[in-house]
């Protein structure tokens, strides 16, 4: 395994393929709600039930188009995460009934995501799982969000890509964070949240005819056209993190800078499919509302 530290990287994290944020040509949130639950450690044949109760930003009742896009959204992830689940709207809620016996994949899956854009400081290369201990979940903010250089340095080098991460969700963006690619080839010191997925307007995934490539095209609210300029500024020949629950996406290198207007476009070795899926992900944090309460519960079998 080998440590580089940043500026001198060239590598993209999805799929091994080169690529790259160029100047060029859908919202997101999740708030943080502590989640009630009842459900037990083990309960052979139940089912849990989440309950995501929404608001607008300024208080005003959810619109049900947007409630309906929600029940898309998490509905999709629970699912593209193996677990089955039905999903509706009932008034201004969301509800997801996942079979899933312990409740951990309703609480890691069935919510809305978290993206963040943070700049990649270091990076440490992944060809096969570390057999270093893992700390005790207590211990987990402590030394994956560490601002301790050493300290930083010693849990990415030891840090498992291998196996589920039980910190999946949970960072906060304000401060550092250690962790893996999605594909797991990479471990990642990131630097504090620059940009979060409230500031992303619209994602598109396309094939430039002129080049024959496929591409992701971002545009950035107002408040994110700043940021993005400021981020891309602090950023030329270095890599900016796409972090989806504390997992980063991708990690593209940022060829221009400060790139200005509000858009870029993310370039490399996609195919229609990657492009797509890198796009949908990104898109998929896109919400006006809030969350205000979250309640998980079980359903129990009818005896």
């Amino acid at each position: 395994m080998r440590i580089r530290l940043m500026p001198v990287v060239t590598m993209m994290v999805l799929a091994a393929a080169g690529c790259s944020f160029g100047q060029g040509a859908d919202d997101a949130t999740e708030s943080t709600v502590p989640a009630t639950t009842t459900a037990p450690a083990d309960c052979p044949g139940c089912e849990t039930r989440i309950t995501y109760t929404f608001a607008q930003r300024d208080g005003a009742k959810p619109e049900p188009a947007d409630l309906d896009s929600l029940r898309q959204v998490i509905g999709d992830r629970l699912a593209r995460n193996g677990y089955a689940a039905k999903t509706s709207v009932s008034g201004g809620s969301v509800v997801a009934t996942v079979r899933d016996t312990a409740g951990e994949g309703a609480r890691v899956y069935g919510r809305i995501p978290s993206l963040h854009l943070r700049p990649v400081l270091a990076v440490a290369e992944r060809t096969q799982p570390t057999t270093a201990p893992q700390p005790v979940p207590g211990d987990l903010r402590a030394l994956r969000q560490s601002t301790d250089h050493d300290t930083q340095i010693e849990v990415l080098n030891s840090l498992d890509c291998a196996g589920a991460d039980p910190f999946a969700g949970t960072d906060d963006p304000s401060l550092p964070l250690i962790t893996c690619a999605t594909d797991r080839t990479e471990a990642f010191l990131l630097g504090p949240s620059r940009i979060d997925g409230r500031q992303v307007d619209t994602v598109i995934a396309g094939l430039n005819t002129r080049q024959a490539r496929h591409e992701i095209d971002l545009a950035f609210t107002a408040t994110g056209s700043d940021a993005w300029a400021s981020l891309t500024r602090d950023s030329i020949n270095k890599r900016v993190a796409f972090v989806l629950d504390s997992t980063v996406l991708s990690a593209p290198k940022v060829m221009q800078g400060p790139q200005m207007g509000g858009r870029t476009t993310i370039s490399g070795d996609f195919t229609a499919e990657s492009a797509t899926a890198l796009a949908r992900d990104i898109r998929q944090t896109s919400t006006p509302l809030t969350v205000s309460s979250v309640d998980i519960s079980v359903i129990r079998p009818k005896k």
